[in-house]
């Protein structure tokens, strides 16, 4: 029985075992849409766009926030371990000399004496005013009234908050763009290596056939071991090809956002997401506006910036008005009693206004408002240059994207004439009439001719991924 218990204790531990083993080697599918969808959530770029536009709503509030009105608590308690001494000189203190005078009448008409101390004109009186303890405790209220630099500020970062929104609107389509590309990038690398082991099996067959023939005596042994050489170069190239594909996936998966060494299997194919490119509405999307286009936006939106902030040196010149209140009551004790209710506390109330307003500055302000239009004009060129950047984009990407529909047909073209050169190549090398040297050099065209389909896949994919991206509108 302990033996029974023992055994399926075992079987209960490597089922357990191989169960996470199959947990940890879970692949997951991915293909581009769901890859854009994970990215929209998890890109670092887009956590950081949105952290920023955070940062700009808390701006806005904090701006709106200082014009509210601001109170403020005070308490504090001094303890004077020595009492500050106060001097004066011995006479400071005595009486007038009219009323001097009248005693000293007085006294001579009623015959009794002042009785005063001799005078000392070198000596000094010492005093101490206060007490030994001393609290207040009270508040402070502000309100502004009027400020001219606040009301535009507050326009600013309004402003500001709308930029960032527009930032993360552009920054989600570069994303798209960016994973899009990646991804593309990922499957040519797999079908790079794909096309590399189907011609490594045609070539392990024409190697064996080679083999025969030589020891058949119908060929010589250097033909087979050019073969072989070629093999060899063919498997380093696959090797290559299987690390390139490993990279790829992993850049992806850094794109998307996800952790790079992520097991996935990407479940589109090249020919599938070309099949999804519609002509239609290239025709449609090239003859829209760039005004939208996101990073126009966000160009307007600096420009609209930099004219607030020629207003807001502008008003800095303007008054600054303000009003305050203060309430507070001290207390002056001998003896550290001031939670004792039964003594006095002497309260202070004190309202005012108060303005401020720069009346000369050597000329500081003009240049500074200067300074400002000159950064206005900036933005302003910045704007046209990016409207007219938008313009050349969008053609230049509508150029390229049909360029590179007629580059298909073209490697296709290609593809099919360098496959009948090498079956004919091939067959004739079978019969003998070919060398292995004609034979190498039709493999090595029929694979850059399937290469160059690859290529011309991925250049029309990743156009149409860069037409997107350029013409993509705000409302979009």
């Amino acid at each position: 029985m302990k033996n029974n218990n023992a055994n399926a204790l075992v079987v209960a531990l490597c089922l357990l075992l191989v169960t996470s083993s199959i947990r940890a080697q879970v692949t997951t599918p991915l293909s581009l849409e769901y890859a854009q969808e994970l990215a929209a959530e998890y890109a670092y770029s887009l956590k950081l766009s949105r952290l920023n536009e955070e940062e700009a709503n808390r701006t806005v509030k904090q701006t709106l926030a200082a014009g509210l009105p601001h109170i403020s608590a005070t308490a504090d308690y001094n303890n004077f371990i020595e009492i500050p001494t106060q001097v004066a000189s011995a006479d400071a203190f005595g009486f007038p000399d009219y009323l001097n005078n009248y005693l000293y009448n007085l006294s001579e008409a009623t015959g009794v004496g002042m009785n005063a101390p001799p005078s000392d004109p070198n000596a000094i009186t010492e005093l101490q005013f206060g007490t030994q303890h001393s609290a207040t405790v009270g508040f402070t209220a502000t309100q502004l009234i009027f400020s001219g630099s606040y009301i535009v500020a507050s326009q600013a970062a309004k402003v500001y908050e709308q930029s960032k929104q527009i930032a993360t609107v552009r920054t989600s389509i570069e994303v798209v763009k960016s994973v899009a590309t990646a991804y593309h990038t990922a499957l040519a690398s797999l079908e790079n290596e794909k096309m590399l082991r189907e011609a490594l099996s045609i070539l392990e067959r024409t190697l064996e056939e080679t083999q025969a023939l030589a020891n058949a005596g119908f060929l010589e042994e250097h033909d087979v071991d050019r073969i072989r050489l070629s093999e060899s170069t063919l498997k380093n190239e696959i090797k290559n090809a299987a690390l390139q594909s490993d990279l790829t996936t992993a850049f992806l998966l850094f794109q998307i956002g996800l952790p790079v060494d992520k097991e996935v299997k990407l479940t589109d194919s090249m020919a599938g997401l070309i099949s999804k490119i519609s002509k239609t509405e290239f025709d449609t999307v090239v003859k829209s506006d760039v005004t939208d286009l996101p990073r126009v936006l966000e160009s307007r939106y600096m420009l609209e910036l930099a004219e607030l902030n020629v207003k807001a040196k502008k008003a800095s010149s303007l008054p600054l008005i303000s009003a305050f209140y203060s309430n507070s009551e001290n207390a002056q004790r001998d003896e550290f009693n001031f939670f004792d209710a039964s003594e006095k506390w002497y309260p202070t109330q004190l309202l005012g206004f108060k303005m401020s307003m720069p009346v000369f500055g050597s000329f500081e302000g003009k240049h500074i408002r200067e300074k400002a239009m000159v950064q206005a004009l900036m933005a302003e060129t910045g704007y046209e240059m990016a409207s007219q950047s938008a313009h050349l984009e969008k053609d230049a990407s509508f150029a390229e994207l049909i360029r590179s529909r007629d580059g298909i047909e073209e490697a296709k073209t290609g593809l099919d004439l360098a496959s009948k050169i090498f079956k004919h190549v091939q067959l004739g090398h079978i019969e003998g009439v070919e060398s292995s040297f004609e034979l190498n050099q039709a493999r090595n065209q029929l694979l850059s001719s399937e290469g160059s389909l690859v290529g011309a896949r991925l250049r029309l994919l990743n156009a149409n991924s860069r037409f997107l991206a350029a013409t993509t509108t705000i409302q979009q």
